[in-house]
């Protein structure tokens, strides 16, 4: 059964590298996947109550724009490096943008929203986009090098 829960966080390994997983598998990787998205949210969510919070940022909707650009973030990424590898350069841009603007969605709602934010904050918030983003954006870079290369050989 194809379900969209399972597809979702093993849609690099099924499609991309063309890896059959089990039923049993799949539950492993979404659960994992789907675990460790709801911590990371929670703690982008806590975090930005404790310390945004009093510049006029609301937690909430902020916690609102982290979770529903989460799921386009994470097709973001295995349906880029599918699009490459089936040359279709117009859906590689598109999402490429929706990639892009789903991991900067909340920190823009922290610009519209906050008043007043120390600058040392958003030094940290800086930091936080620099690092997260450069990282996505290698590790995307590297996987689309690596498709590219056996796309090459084959």
């Amino acid at each position: 059964k194809n379900n969209l829960i399972y597809t979702i966080p093993c849609f690099i390994y099924e499609v991309i590298l063309n890896i059959k997983l089990t039923p049993k598998v799949k539950i492993a990787i979404a659960v994992v996947f789907y675990t460790g998205m709801v911590i990371y949210m929670g703690f982008r969510i806590f975090i930005t109550f404790k310390t945004l919070g009093k510049y006029g940022v609301n937690p909430y909707i902020f916690g609102f724009i982290d979770i529903v650009t989460v799921i386009p973030y994470a097709i973001g990424a295995p349906k880029i490096i599918y699009h490459v590898k089936n040359r279709n350069k117009n859906r590689i841009v598109q999402w490429l943008i929706i990639f892009a603007f789903s991991f900067i969605a909340p920190y823009i709602y922290i610009g519209i929203s906050g008043k007043g934010i120390p600058l040392f904050i958003w030094g940290i918030l800086a930091a936080i986009i620099l690092t997260l983003g450069s990282q996505a954006f290698l590790s995307l870079y590297l996987k689309i090098k690596k498709v590219l290369k056996e796309d090459s050989q084959n």
